[in-house]
């Protein structure tokens, strides 16, 4: 049976790769430079399009090649990417509030009619967005959805009834969050469950994640139950209802 796929690119995915790409990015400026604040000159929906400064203040050095910036550049998400040793008008603290809220909102924007389909179909879907913007909408299979591991920034799939990850989508959250990515969802009819890092993903938030997914494989729920209560995993990974 051939399976439903659709390229479903809009603003609201190119924001949500910008976003991914500006938090990496900066990430991995402070890392090269040390620097004690760095950010950027806007908000990624309102830098889409337009010259972004990045902002590393008491850094060591001259900044020289910015690589997740100058992808956006070649991406077209961006015109084109400056330096500055001024204080930002946006940091990297405040881009990292913002990733649970962008990644639940664009999750239940995009997937709640087909999270009613589900409901009556049994068949999940998931939805994609790349580091370039692009943003997929995949067809599963009956309460599965699965594809080839691609570099991306986000992802969201459908449940029919409720939004409790399984140890496969928890497993997926990890490998993404490893390659510098942003986060999960899941939607169904009844809720959206949010799973993003709202820091620098860490050794210790790697081994929680991995402990839950343990957990969840021996059918002990008490962990997952807790983790939605509390509305976190480790330090820096959120996962709560949206």
């Amino acid at each position: 049976m051939e399976r439903f796929g659709a390229e479903v690119t809009d603003s609201s995915s190119k924001a949500l790769a910008l976003l991914g790409l500006f938090v990496a990015g900066l990430e991995a400026v402070i890392a090269e430079y040390g620097c004690s604040l760095a950010g950027v000159s806007a908000y990624p929906r309102d830098a889409l399009g337009a010259v972004v400064r990045v902002h590393c203040v008491g850094g060591e050095g001259t900044i020289g090649q910015l690589f997740d910036f100058e992808e956006a550049v070649e991406a077209g998400l961006i015109e084109g990417v400056e330096a500055s040793t001024e204080p930002p008008p946006v940091s990297l603290q405040a881009l990292y509030s913002r990733v649970p809220r962008e990644v639940g909102r664009y999750a239940a924007f995009t997937l709640s009619s087909y999270a009613a389909r589900t409901a009556f179909e049994g068949i999940e879907y998931m939805v994609i967005v790349l580091r370039n913007g692009r943003a997929a909408l995949l067809e599963g299979e009956v309460e599965r959805v699965r594809i080839p591991y691609v570099r991306h920034v986000a992802d969201a799939h459908t449940h029919p009834r409720w939004c409790f990850p399984s140890a496969p989508d928890v497993e997926s959250l990890m490998n993404l969050l490893l390659d510098s990515g942003l986060g999960s969802a899941i939607v169904s009819p009844e809720c959206t469950l949010v799973m993003a890092r709202d820091g620098p993903f860490t050794e210790d938030d790697y081994l929680a994640l991995a402990e839950l997914r343990n957990s969840i494989r021996g059918r002990d729920y008490e962990p997952l139950k807790e983790a939605v209560s509390v509305g976190r995993v480790g330090k820096n990974v959120v996962m709560r209802y949206v």
